[in-house]
């Protein structure tokens, strides 16, 4: 039963148009829930093989994939059906736009698979079965699919402890599926130590995040210079926060209020904090997915509110640390935990109130869960408000090493602070006004509304930044305004007469209005300072296109005061145009 394919063809076009990933390992490493949390913008994501061919289809409908596999199937039948899916699968035509396609499980682990089974079958050694497998390749002339990143998941400390892993997706004894998992355990260790395989990540004891944050690291290392426009998709996944802490309990318990006084004392700290409810999340989930997302099961609603949480910390950036309430079904939360790890700290309000209410067989079943999945139970009737959110403080710092490390350098730097040039980024923007119109310009990136600005290139002057980002980003040519300020800058003196600090209202200067300090991430030592100017629009010339960056897709507005109040979405931004605004009438 031999085919012929057109791969060649295939590989020329994957070389010009885009890069190729596969991620390989045997059951139970987490392929499929970690293809789940891969980017989506510029990504084809493709998934098993079987998907891809009729025949595996109708075998894994029917439930006779087993039988097929392992002793229905000739080994010329078996691999040429294999490779038949692989080479299908490879040669569907891209999406538009696409820079990345992604496998669950390459050529490379097929071919693996392919030699596994027929050691299995024939109950040889693996170096007689690669005989067998090679011989059927070069008769039926079958060309394997090989991609550009090839990473090997593993998982246990041994060879014994990743066949034993794997075999916890069998809950019935199967003798021949265990047999099969150990001869590919041994077969991919053999590709692994031939130098197969781009990169090899070992998942153990590590949360379904880390992994995925290491495979977007890897990505982002092997094509740095060739997709940069898209490379940025493969960011690290809730790369700026610290911790996230889930409240849990009846209702009535307090969680809001708990939630709430958690958030101010990590703010006490210096650590940004926001409160979400998980209802929002889950209608922001239902929303992308187009239907609503409670009709999925428990393990893919997790999925899908884990993303949702990513993006919307994604785009509020400056949060380190987000409360999350109410988890309510606890069967949800060990779905949570591997995904996110110690990421996530889970805090359950009890209540004797509640519990009196519960007959004893349900509530043992609920401590059985609750005191498996929560880092710490709070019996909310012990004790006051603000020894709880003691409690709950205190339990995060021992947790979380980067709340400790937070309130340490809090304390160190309460008073003066050196911020040496890594450890601080220095910005320039400007509220552009179009004078004709009183009207003020505005940028909309990801969906929120905000004001031009960028950070200052090598030997340049903040003044000149804040022009160029404003062009850059707007695509309006514009200049500084001259204006009537208030101002502690030393005024020009012919005399050496020494002038106190004072402020003092000075005529016809470009002088900043105002700054902006925005600490990035927890850390009171990696600062964002912005130069805020006032700039005018010159009306001479039309809006220029293509003038932002290549990753950068703003949409531009030109509105009224009253109008960008209403719009912009954040409120330090509202008052620097309420404040730009003032000093331009006046």
């Amino acid at each position: 039963m031999c085919t012929k394919n057109d791969s060649g063809v295939m590989n020329q076009v994957q070389s010009i148009n885009y890069t190729t990933i596969s991620l390989n390992g045997v059951d139970n490493v987490g392929k499929s829930i970690l293809m789940r949390y891969m980017p989506t913008k510029g990504v084809d994501l493709r998934s098993d093989i079987h998907n891809y061919d009729d025949l595996m289809n109708d075998l894994m409908t029917k439930n006779t994939l087993k039988a097929w596999w392992f002793t229905n199937s000739s080994h010329e039948e078996f691999i040429t059906v294999i490779m038949r899916a692989a080479n299908k699968r490879a040669n569907v035509a891209a999406k538009d736009n696409t820079k990345f396609i992604i496998y669950d499980r390459g050529g490379l682990m097929l071919e693996a698979v392919c030699i596994a089974t027929i050691a299995c079958k024939e109950k040889c050694n693996l170096t007689a079965a690669e005989k067998i497998y090679n011989s059927v390749i070069e008769k039926c002339k079958i060309t394997i699919p090989h991609e550009n990143i090839r990473i090997l998941l593993k998982h246990g400390h041994s060879l014994e402890d990743s066949i034993q892993i794997s075999l916890m997706r069998e809950h019935e004894d199967d003798q021949v599926y265990e047999e099969y998992q150990k001869l590919l355990q041994k077969q991919l260790q053999i590709q692994e130590l031939n130098n197969k395989y781009t990169d090899i990540i070992n998942v153990t004891d590590k949360s379904v995040i880390q992994v995925q944050n290491e495979i977007r690291a890897i990505i982002k290392q092997h094509c740095l210079s060739t997709f940069t426009e898209t490379i940025a998709s493969f960011n690290s996944m809730f790369e700026h926060v610290n911790v996230i802490i889930a409240f849990d309990g009846m209702s009535e318990s307090e969680k809001s209020t708990l939630a709430e006084g958690t958030c101010r004392r990590l703010e006490s700290v210096g650590m940004k904090c926001t409160r979400l409810k998980i209802a929002y999340l889950m209608e922001l989930a239902s929303d992308a997915l187009g239907y609503d997302v409670y009709q999925l099961p428990d393990e893919k609603q997790v999925v899908e509110l884990v993303k949702q949480l990513d993006h919307y910390l994604r785009r509020h950036y400056w949060f380190a640390a987000v409360t999350i309430e109410s988890l309510h079904r606890l069967v949800a939360t060990p779905y949570l935990i591997l995904i996110l790890g110690d990421l996530l700290q889970v805090v359950y309000i009890d209540t004797r109130l509640e519990r009196s209410c519960v007959d004893t067989e349900a509530l043992h079943s609920v401590d059985k869960i609750k005191f498996e999945t929560t880092t710490l139970v709070l019996n909310n009737d012990d004790f006051t408000f603000d020894e709880s959110i003691h409690r709950i403080y205190e339990m995060l710092k021992q947790k979380n090493e980067k709340i400790k490390l937070q309130e340490l350098m809090t304390n160190r730097y309460s008073g003066k602070i050196n911020l040496y040039s890594n450890q601080f980024v220095l910005c320039a923007g400007s509220i552009l006004i179009k004078k004709s119109t009183r009207e003020v310009c505005l940028i909309n990136h990801l969906g929120q509304w905000g004001l031009p600005k960028g950070r200052k290139n090598v030997n340049e002057a903040l003044s000149i930044s804040a022009v160029r980002e404003t062009f850059e980003e707007t695509g309006y040519h514009c200049s500084l305004m001259p204006l009537t300020m208030e101002t502690r800058a030393t005024p020009l003196t012919t005399t050496n007469e020494h002038l106190q600090d004072v402020a003092r209202k000075i005529n016809n200067i470009s002088e900043p209005f105002s700054i902006s300090l925005r600490q990035i991430g927890g850390t009171p030592t990696n600062r964002k300072i912005i130069f805020w100017y006032v700039t005018q629009m010159d009306e001479a010339f039309p809006r220029q296109e293509n003038t932002q960056m290549i990753n950068e897709n703003f949409e531009v507005k030109l509105i009224s005061l009253e109008e960008a109040t209403s719009l912009l979405t954040h409120d330090d931004d509202k008052d620097l145009v309420r404040k730009a605004f003032e000093l331009f009438i006046h």
